[in-house]
């Protein structure tokens, strides 16, 4: 890649890690609602990051074209978190599948396994595109239960972060003739999709919601949102997002 194809994508990366650390200092500072808005900036523009990383590196689109896709995205972080998975999804199968000797393509055990391969990353998709079926929570509802909500979401992705870990010692099995990297990318790829997954029904239309006293929640929608139990919530969310960037940042850097 270009250096000059990296102008747009570490420009989203920058910000997304400016937001959050603006997002803590408001936590810090007792301003909650104001936290989760910088928090939902933040995932959007780690997630425009990525995916116009993966747009321009493998499938060669043009820096413009990549950027104006995520510009249409708007704020809608329901519709760009599900279309940065299906992309990473896909990257993933062909990243990992270049991997293997074209002179091994014919043996049975990679037959097998680009089998194997082909089938889970169609399932990743399949979960993916349900979550863009499901029906969103009312936020009206939401708001009054937020704190409660997101430490569910939180519980979910550490239950997960259990499982991916149990589970490291059989992905690494599974890829483990003489292809090192594969283990990695997989492991990394199960825990961005984890923290995606479950922080975006966290901040989805947050940067509506914590803007301004909205008539449609009765004009409380600010003041429920800096209720002195709100501040746990922000802690689980920084949890999540850091992981998320973490392996964001990296990616877009070191060409994961």
């Amino acid at each position: 890649m270009l250096e000059m194809s990296k102008i747009v994508i570490e420009a989203f990366m920058k910000q997304a890690l400016s937001d959050l650390d603006t997002a803590k200092l408001l936590k810090d500072a007792h301003k909650y609602s104001q936290s989760i808005y910088h928090l939902q900036q933040s995932f959007e523009k780690a997630i425009k990051s990525v995916y116009c990383y993966c747009k321009m590196k493998y499938d060669r689109v043009p820096e413009l074209t990549a950027y104006n896709d995520v510009v249409n995205f708007g704020h809608n972080t329901k519709k760009s978190t599900l279309e940065l998975l299906i992309t990473i999804s896909m990257v993933d199968q062909k990243v990992l599948l270049k991997n293997i000797p074209p002179e091994k393509m014919n043996e049975p055990i990679y037959q097998k396994m680009t089998n194997q391969l082909k089938q889970e990353i169609f399932g990743y998709i399949t979960k993916i595109e349900n979550l863009r079926n499901q029906k969103e929570t009312d936020l009206r509802i939401l708001l009054k239960t937020y704190p409660s909500f997101v430490q569910e979401m939180y519980q979910k992705y550490q239950d997960n972060l259990s499982l991916i870990k149990k589970l490291e010692p059989e992905i690494i099995a599974k890829y483990n003739f003489s292809i090192k990297n594969i283990s990695t990318r997989s492991h990394s790829f199960l825990i961005f999709v984890n923290s995606a997954c479950l922080l975006y029904p966290c901040l989805s239309k947050m940067e509506s919601v914590t803007r301004y006293p909205d008539k449609k929640f009765q004009h409380k929608n600010i003041e429920l949102l800096n209720m002195d139990d709100v501040k746990k919530a922000c802690d689980y969310i920084i949890k999540m997002l850091d992981g998320f960037i973490d392996i964001a940042s990296k990616t877009v850097k070191e060409g994961r």
